[in-house]
């Protein structure tokens, strides 16, 4: 998806460490209440999100009752989990696009949060990609964030098209691993 939001675990990205999601609009909302840097993202989230819980599908869901679930609790986004833990986050943006051209809906809107949310559509770099290979994983997809993964293929953070820019701009060279740069960060 083209929006931006993060995904807030307490130790690994699981569904028992999950705490929720922060979006541009919470990043705001801090700004103007004043939220000292200093306040950990998740004790902030845990005030103003009741539970993400309320932000949870599974892949099986209707996209449809998705999109009523989004309009009912007034949320743009939701987590989606799956059996082995979380797959991904589902955004109004990805349901609009989804949903929303009339090219889509002579071919069939997808049904099921699983036709929108799967593995794909994720694109992976691993920790010895460099910084130029990952901008042209992202253009080549036509995609915002691609996942790092280890050589086991676990998951060890996401580079994002900001994080691509903000590295550049501290002088980091395009032929430089992101793993390095993600145990730096």
């Amino acid at each position: 998806s083209h929006q931006n939001c993060v995904l807030i675990a307490d130790g690994e990205l699981s569904v028992s460490g999950l705490v929720g999601v922060v979006t541009p609009r919470d990043a705001l909302q801090a700004f103007v209440e004043h939220v000292p840097m200093s306040v950990e993202v998740g004790r902030w989230l845990q005030g103003v999100q009741s539970s993400w819980e309320q932000r949870a599908v599974e892949l099986v869901d209707s996209v449809r009752e998705c999109a009523a679930k989004m309009v009912d609790k007034t949320i743009h986004h939701l987590i989606v989990v799956c059996p082995s833990g979380v797959a991904g986050v589902l955004s109004s943006t990805d349901l609009a696009q989804a949903l929303g051209t009339e090219e889509r809906a002579c071919a069939g809107a997808p049904e099921i949060v699983g036709d929108l949310i799967a593995p794909s559509r994720t694109v992976m770099c691993t920790v010895v990609s460099t910084f130029a290979d990952v901008v042209d994983l992202l253009m080549l997809h036509d995609r915002s964030a691609a996942a790092i993964v280890d050589a086991d293929g676990e998951m060890l953070g996401v580079i994002t098209e900001n994080d691509v820019s903000r590295a550049y701009a501290a002088g980091q060279e395009h032929r430089s691993n992101v793993g390095d740069w993600l145990r730096s960060d």
